[in-house]
């Protein structure tokens, strides 16, 4: 009883301290990837018509008709500053996104 006791005790310090890990290094992934996610606030997943889907909804690049390409840079509080380059071209039945 003692050791199943520890046991569980040692699994769920793991767990929650693995979880902690994770929220810190995905928190880049609520930062929206252009102005046009940030302008749907949050909702651009639905509408993925553009290269910047690849970040948003990868899925949504197998509807983009036609080649597209897409530019970002953002400058953040403090000097912090990022950016990002996407381009979806079809390729037949796919769509290769970069």
């Amino acid at each position: 009883m003692t050791q199943t006791l520890i046991t569980a005790l040692l699994q769920l310090l793991l767990s929650v301290r693995a979880d902690a890990a994770a929220d810190g290094a995905s928190r880049f992934l609520l930062i929206p990837g252009a102005a046009r996610q940030a302008g749907l606030a949050g909702s651009s997943a639905a509408l993925a018509d553009d290269a910047d889907a690849l970040r948003a909804n990868p899925g949504g690049l197998a509807w983009i008709p036609s080649s597209r390409a897409a530019l970002t840079h953002e400058r953040y509080v403090l000097s912090v500053m990022g950016g990002e380059a996407a381009s979806a071209v079809p390729a037949g039945p796919a769509v290769l996104g970069i």
